[in-house]
């Protein structure tokens, strides 16, 4: 599973992405996806921005909804991705598509997810043990699911001061508690007091 750095490294990288459109969406895996109807909401759809919220990648679109991307264990993105069949990568509705989807399948057994770009060819989302997970959500559901997570450890906020008063809280709340368990690892662990570790 990526860390948190590798994460941002990631999301870093595809800032390249942002203004372009998204033509077209691929699939054989539809159980990693959570939502219904993904195809239609993102196809048409322009990047306004690409962030980070925890471990996920977050894909903002034109039409006030975000992508959320979960890389979970093995999952990885591959960016700008040119398919050695001509013109395979312009549509994935097309005949050329159709008729070479066994051969490409073949060739790349651990692409399972496609979005096509106007403007830099594909971008690939490959995972080996399938536990990745792609999701289509509200801004206003993000903002809500933002208020859940505790202090970022990218974040100007995150500081000396801030870690200690997280410890401290940890310390006073646990101070009572017959569970031994509630030790460094567990704070860390919690998204509630920091986010995207663990």
């Amino acid at each position: 599973m990526p860390e948190l750095p590798e994460v941002q490294t990631i999301v870093n990288d595809l800032q390249i992405l942002t203004g372009d459109t998204i033509t077209g969406f691929w699939t054989d895996f539809e159980k990693a996806i959570k939502t219904k109807d993904f195809e239609k909401e993102v196809v048409g759809r322009k990047i306004k921005s690409i962030q980070r919220l925890s471990k996920n990648i977050i894909i903002e679109l034109s039409s006030k909804n975000a992508i959320i991307i979960h890389l979970k264990m093995t999952g990885k993105l591959l960016l700008n991705f040119q398919f050695p069949i001509s013109n395979f990568q312009i549509n994935p509705n097309s005949k050329i598509f159709k008729q070479n989807a066994a051969e490409f399948h073949k060739q790349y057994p651990y692409f399972h997810h496609i979005f096509f770009l106007k403007k830099h060819g594909a971008l690939v989302f490959s995972d080996i043990r399938k536990f990745a997970t792609l999701e289509l959500i509200s801004l206003e559901k993000l903002s809500q699911i933002e208020k859940t997570k505790g202090v970022d450890p990218f974040s100007k906020n995150f500081t000396l001061q801030t870690f200690s008063r997280i410890i401290s809280e940890h310390k006073n709340k646990t101070r009572h508690s017959r569970v031994t368990g509630k030790n460094i690892k567990s704070l860390l662990m919690n998204q509630a007091a920091i986010a995207g570790i663990g």
